[in-house]
This record gives structure tokens, sequence and C-alpha cells, in this order.
């Protein structure tokens, strides 16, 4: 009997091999966006594989686990390889989810002028709780109340659990009334014989609206000490030139 004769009778056609014939393929088994500060992930199976299985996206490393994480928004390619040297290929896309996270209300309690004494308290919905709240550049806090403020503005940021972020801009007013304080102020002192009175080239001062309209250059002005003008022989205390300034700064108001 021949060699080939032989071959052929012990079936030697090398069929105990793998074949790689389009069976192997991928399927995904869970999968989440991408959020904010939280990157997503994608976990994939596989079947009609040869023995196990190693994954791997794009030229990226070999690995057993079928879940790949900390991806950013993006198309990536997962590639499968089994033990007979054949590949699945899958395109996955994290997608960008966007954050309905909002500040939806913030209570504030006025200060006095001269002291620490306000607060504001913070509402917010939406997004992943659970959330943290921070004023200006301070440090984030679970608490949504902040105390022991001064009049002015400050900026609340809101953080949720995936790290989105929103923020606006609140005041916290100061306690000064302009009847009860302001008046007094610019009628003794401003509205004055030769001076903010009617009959001359400059605002009546005795005339509410005009206070009000002159609001930001009374502050400018009275900071500056120009005003009153040192001939008048009157002179602010720097209380009074404070409270002038948290009245103007409040928004200026007939209250």
């Amino acid at each position: 009997m021949g060699v080939a004769l032989l071959l052929a009778s012990f079936g030697c056609d090398n069929s105990d091999e793998p074949t790689c014939d389009g069976s192997f393929s991928l399927n995904i088994v869970s999968q989440t966006s991408a959020r904010c500060e939280s990157t997503g992930s994608v976990e994939v199976t596989t079947q009609g594989q040869n023995g196990s299985v190693m994954y791997r996206i794009g030229s990226g490393s070999l690995q057993n686990s079928g879940t790949f994480e900390n991806l950013e928004p993006g198309s990536y390619q997962i590639i499968a390889q089994d033990e007979g040297g054949c590949e699945a290929t899958l395109l996955v896309t994290i997608n960008e989810e966007v954050s309905d996270l909002m500040i939806s209300n913030i209570a504030t309690n006025s200060s006095a002028c001269l002291e620490s004494v306000g607060s504001l308290t913070v509402e917010a919905q939406g997004g992943n709780p659970e959330y943290q709240y921070r004023i200006n550049q301070g440090e984030f806090q679970s608490a949504a109340e902040f105390s022991n403020l001064t009049p002015g503005d400050y900026t609340v940021t809101v953080q949720d659990a995936d790290g989105c972020f929103a923020e606006t801009t609140v005041r916290v007013a100061s306690d000064v009334s302009f009847s009860n304080t302001i008046q007094d102020i610019i009628s003794t002192n401003c509205a004055v014989t030769g001076c903010h009175v009617a009959g001359t080239n400059i605002p009546d001062f005795s005339v509410t609206e005009n206070i009000i309209d002159e609001a930001a250059r009374i502050k400018s002005r009275t900071e500056a000490r120009t005003m009153p003008p040192s001939r008048s022989g009157r002179t602010l205390t720097d209380e009074q030139i404070t409270q002038i300034a948290c009245w103007v700064d409040d928004g200026a108001q007939n209250n």
C-alpha cells in the first residue's frame, strides 16, 4: 500500500482543526451612557465560540472580561477572539446623556449691612442624587443651607452623583431701607440749599425717583467722598457710606 493510500485510509484531512464558519458572534448584555463626569460602559457576551474567549477594544490589550468601563462618548469596535483564533467584532456607540439637574429654588434671609447674619437654602431637582452644594469657590457640603452670610452676590453650585453641575447667582440682600435710612441720609446731607434741590441744574434729591435714578452715581461719589462736596461742610460716616452701598447693591428699591 502506498503512502498516499495509507494517509487516505486513516482520514488525515485536518478535519479536527477548528474552522471560522461565521457562527462566532458578539452581543451586548448591558450598556450605559456617559453623563457629565461619569463615563459610559458596555458588557458583551459571545456565542458560537470555540473554547474560551478574550476581548479587546480596537488595538487595545486582550482581557478575559467582556465588560469595558470608563468609556468616553464615541464609537468603539469590540473584538472577541476564541481559542481557535476566530474573531467576532461588534461596533458599540457610547452616547452622551444630557443632565436634567437644575436648581429649582433658593430661599434667602437678609443680612444686616454691617454684619454676617444672612442665609440661603438651596433646592435642586433632576440629575442623580445625592446632591452636594457649595457657594462661590468653597468646599462642597451635603447640607443645602448656608448661614452667617454678609450681604452680596453668591454663586451657588449643585453637583450630583454623576458629577453634573447646575449653577446660578443669588443675592443675599441687606436690611437697609430707603424710607428708614437712605432718605434721611440724602435729605440731611445732599438735598440742601445750594446742592441737590429744586431750581438747580442738578437732580433734585428731595424727589424720591431722582435719588433712585441716580443711585449708582450716589454710591460711586459717596465712596469716593466727593459727595457731599467738601465745600458744604458736611461729611458722611463710614457707616452711612456702607449703608448707601448696601442699598444700591440691593437694587436701589423704594422700600
